[in-house]
């Protein structure tokens, strides 16, 4: 979800460098769940990374069930296809800057 959020937030692809999970209540199959995503207050991001935080919610109490802290690299077209070990077809490169 948090990739989507770059995608659809900034129309770039990222690379999960640093990630955190913490657990505070179960999520069951079947049921429908809230996830929000923010920018980490405080933190500027930089021209490499974005640090983000993600959520799940219950939709009913609005319980905080799991949180998801991680940075993400922001890479160019040669980094990305370096990363994917391929080169890039047009519908994935359009997510990368040249």
């Amino acid at each position: 979800m948090m990739g989507w959020f770059l995608l659809s937030h900034l129309g770039r692809s990222g690379v999960t460098t640093k990630a955190v999970t913490e657990y505070f209540g179960p999520l069951h199959v079947g049921r429908t769940y809230r996830f929000q995503v923010t920018l980490v207050e405080g933190i500027e991001p930089s021209i490499k990374s974005i640090p983000l935080v993600g959520k799940v919610l219950d939709p009913v109490s609005g319980k905080e069930l799991v949180k998801f802290r991680a940075d993400f690299f922001l890479p160019n077209r040669i980094q990305a296809a370096s990363i994917l070990q391929t080169t890039l077809d047009p519908i994935i490169a359009k997510y990368f800057p040249e």
